[in-house]
């Protein structure tokens, strides 16, 4: 007994104004991933951020949630992007990953330029020095701070010239979402 196929649906062929349409997206996807590569120089920011993981966490789940309704509504505000051609264009893929990840990057940005109060400086000593092991190289120190080990990066000749137990003047100020983070750190000269 032979199965029966499924009909499927007809799509009438484009016209040349919508597929000129279509390769005009394309171009501006290209732009947005673009965008979105550059969004990622802030997540690297985001390591002098405490908590900064969970900030992360957060909008990244806020972006998922934008990303995903604003596609909603481009698809069905415009019937072009549901036909098979467009399915190809990933015009709307992009603009998912932009909100993804540019949304993390953008509340990164604010909490550290926009902090709530003046800044604050102690002097830390330093608990330990690490570096990571893929190439390039990065460079941090941990220190103590409000009873738990923070993580803060560094330029490669700061790290070459500190050493472990040695006191840093680190000024901390709170951010505009409420989250603190480093915003200078100084060589103590005893």
């Amino acid at each position: 007994m032979k199965k029966k196929r499924k009909p499927t649906k007809y799509f009438p062929p484009l016209p040349q104004k919508s597929i000129n349409i279509l390769r005009i997206l394309d171009g501006l996807a290209f732009i947005l991933v673009f965008i979105t590569i550059l969004t990622c120089l802030e997540i690297k920011q985001m390591d002098q951020i405490f908590f900064g993981g969970t900030l992360f966490v957060i909008f990244l789940v806020v972006g998922l949630i934008l990303g995903y309704q604003t596609i909603y509504f481009i698809k069905e505000r415009t019937p072009l992007l549901s036909h098979p051609m467009a399915q190809k264009n990933f015009f709307l893929k992009s603009l998912f990953f932009l909100f993804l990840i540019g949304t993390p990057s953008l509340a990164s940005f604010y909490n550290r330029t926009f902090p709530f109060n003046s800044t604050t400086c102690a002097i830390f000593p330093i608990l330990k020095k690490g570096q990571s092991s893929r190439a390039p190289s990065s460079y941090f120190i941990y220190f103590q701070y409000q009873n738990q080990k923070e993580r803060l990066s560094i330029n490669k000749d700061m790290w070459m010239s500190i050493k472990e137990n040695q006191p840093m003047e680190i000024c901390i100020a709170k951010g505009g979402l409420g989250f603190e983070f480093v915003k200078e750190i100084y060589f103590v000269h005893e």
